[in-house]
């Protein structure tokens, strides 16, 4: 049957949120269009309400059930933090950017905060991203319009920089096949790719024609890339784009009026997106993995739908899932009412005594290229490894 062919392998993703597995009375700060929420395999990483929001409230995963007596607390900003991006292979390391426009790195498992870099006095800083392929290479964006690359392991090294245009940047996303190259939107409602060794935009066009913040994932080992955004009537959108031939998107589809911005939050192992916005209660799921028109399918079984609004959500590391219980994504929902949940996404199986490769690639785990290497000009993706236990 023709329609077999675009199903996805997902299609019988379930979604639950077990009422157990929460963190419940928490300070988290309410930042407006902040990633406030960050998880790794040992910690839950929270912006914190005091001091404006500038220190960051670490849990460890397990203590999930009743708030612990203290929560520990690192204070890597002078102003509100407006990103968190946990390392993707290193649990105890955690990158935030801030209002004072200072691009830190936090090793939790000694408190030392190294000062990466800075977007200049007064000039806020927006977003943080590791590169996945070279090691220590983080880029950051803010609101002085310039996306600027550091090495994490070297504070003070800016490796490149590359002015975008006037105005703030708001999202930015690394290839993830290694190649020097940077996906960033910005408030000139343009969709932008840089090449970070040359230091100069190697494509612009425009992406979504609203006024309101707009965002971008790279969808894997793949030329494409999916945003987020609004139309000049104020409908949400999400597209799906060939690195190839920008002129127009190869998918789209609506999600009517809100105000809510969508984040497009993707598994590059699974080829989903989770799509979460901002004080809403539901989180949508699709499948991007479509080599042919329409590109993407929505996973109805998959679609969250929680009792609170959330201000930020964040993925578990693949490495951390129960793999054997068919356990493809786990979510962190930060609410606006003080506490943590946590969204678990399961695919059906009758036999479960099997590692069920089908379902779970080899996923990334090591870097491929050191910093130097990737500035020389190799392009790697990341080391991958095998999430079968018995491997």
């Amino acid at each position: 049957m023709a329609w077999l062919k675009n199903r996805s392998k997902f299609h019988n993703t379930a979604s639950t949120i077990e009422k157990s597995y929460v963190y419940p009375e928490l300070r988290l700060s309410q930042a407006e269009h902040a990633q406030t929420i960050a998880v790794s395999g040992k910690w839950l990483a929270c912006a914190w309400s005091s001091r404006g929001g500038a220190s960051l409230g670490v849990i460890p995963l397990e203590e999930h059930g009743k708030r612990p007596e203290d929560v520990r607390q690192v204070h890597p900003h002078s102003q509100a933090i407006m990103d968190i991006q946990f390392h993707p292979y290193r649990d105890d390391l955690v990158g935030t950017v801030g209002d004072d426009g200072a691009v830190k790195v936090t090793d939790l498992a000694t408190d030392l905060i190294s000062d990466v870099g800075a977007h200049g006095q007064d000039r806020p800083a927006y977003v943080f991203r590791w590169n996945l392929a070279a090691d220590s290479v983080v880029a950051s964006g803010g609101a002085d319009g310039m996306v600027r690359v550091w090495d994490a392991s070297n504070p003070g090294k800016c490796l490149a920089e590359a002015a975008t245009a006037p105005g703030c940047v708001w999202d930015l996303a690394w290839s993830y096949a290694g190649d020097p190259v940077v996906a960033c939107m910005g408030d000139d409602k343009n969709l932008s790719l840089i090449d970070v060794r040359a230091a100069k935009v190697v494509f612009q066009g425009a992406a979504h024609a609203g006024t309101k913040r707009a965002k971008v994932a790279w969808l894997g080992n793949e030329d494409k890339l999916a945003t987020t955004g609004f139309s000049k009537f104020r409908e949400r959108q999400f597209f799906v784009w060939d690195k190839r031939n920008m002129e127009k998107p190869l998918a789209s589809k609506s999600y009517g009026s809100s105000p809510s911005v969508l984040t497009p939050h993707y598994d590059p192992d699974t080829k989903l997106v989770y799509l979460a916005g901002r004080g809403e209660s539901s989180v949508q799921v699709i499948d991007v993995s479509l080599a042919k028109s329409p590109y993407y399918t929505e996973l109805v079984t998959g679609k969250v739908t929680a009792k609170d609004p959330h201000t930020s959500v964040a993925l578990l590391p693949k490495r951390a899932l129960d793999v054997m219980d068919c356990e493809v994504g786990r979510l962190y929902r930060a609410t606006a009412r003080d506490y943590v949940e946590v969204v678990h996404f399961h695919v059906s199986r009758r036999n479960k005594d099997f590692f069920a490769d089908e379902l779970f690639p080899p996923t990334a785990s090591a870097y491929s290229m050191s910093a130097q290497e990737f500035l020389d000009g190799s392009a790697r993706p990341p080391v991958t490894k095998s999430l079968d236990p018995e491997a």
